[in-house]
């Protein structure tokens, strides 16, 4: 008789198993209408995409620091420096001045054979 009485309240053959509600505030409500196959195309869209950036931002950094380098290899050669010595106190009080990098250069070259 029991089961005649509560029979309105089975789903199919079982009771319904009740869930709190997830809190309004962590639901994406703009994801509601979108599918799954289509969240799975914007999360790698924007994986491409972001690989993409992250790749050409790797390969700017190698050409800039490649044409630093070439650029000090034009302007600073063995030749440039000359046959005056520069001493440690000096090389370090031509830090400070951006027109004495070439003798901060010079000074690095003659210690470490650069």
């Amino acid at each position: 008789m029991d089961k005649k009485k509560n029979s309105h309240k089975y789903l199919g053959n079982s009771w319904p198993e009740v869930r709190t509600a997830p809190d309004p505030e962590l639901i994406i409500w703009g994801n509601l209408g979108v599918s799954r196959c289509e969240q799975f195309g914007r999360s790698f869209l924007v994986f491409i995409l972001q690989t993409a950036v992250t790749i050409a931002s790797f390969l700017l950094i190698l050409y800039v620091i490649q044409y630093q380098d070439n650029k000090n290899k034009e302007i600073w050669t063995s030749d440039s420096c000359g046959n005056h010595m520069i001493t440690n106190s000096k090389a370090r009080e031509y830090l400070l001045q951006k027109d004495k990098i070439k003798d901060v250069w010079c000074y690095c070259k003659q210690e470490f054979n650069i």
